[in-house]
């Protein structure tokens, strides 16, 4: 069941919501339900061919490497990339238990990733942080 709760709306999404029409269709739970859905859309479908393309410690070192960084509160262009620089940062720190070559061949995966591919995996992190992975 739906639960019902008070958002506060950014500048961001207030333009990404647009003027809803004066006679209430859609309304504006049902316009952020259907931003959220096609964000849940689009994470969804770049998720799991992701995750099936790593590795068990590639995925333990992105987890490792971003369980640190603020994801929750940064801007989505803010984290673009961050993966990749992450890995670069901590490669002589956190994954150091992990061969050079494959840490590697790890940031070179991650720098081709689409926008869509590394926020898919943001989002993967950040549910780890809630029990659910």
């Amino acid at each position: 069941m739906a639960e019902k709760r008070n958002v506060y709306i950014g500048d961001r999404l207030a333009a990404i919501i647009g003027p809803l029409p004066e006679n209430g269709h859609p309304s504006l739970s049902g316009r952020l339900n259907a931003i959220g859905d096609r964000y849940a859309e689009i994470v969804g479908r770049e998720l799991p061919a992701l995750l099936a393309s790593l590795s068990e410690d590639e995925r333990n070192m992105i987890k490792i490497v971003m369980w640190s960084t603020e994801t929750l509160t940064s801007p989505a262009g803010a984290l673009l990339g961050g993966i990749a620089a992450n890995l670069v940062d901590s490669q002589n720190f956190e994954l150091q238990d992990y061969p050079g070559e494959t840490v590697e061949a790890l940031i070179q995966k991650a720098v081709a990733w689409t926008p869509a591919q590394e926020l898919a995996l943001i989002e993967w992190v950040e549910r780890g942080h809630a029990g659910a992975s």
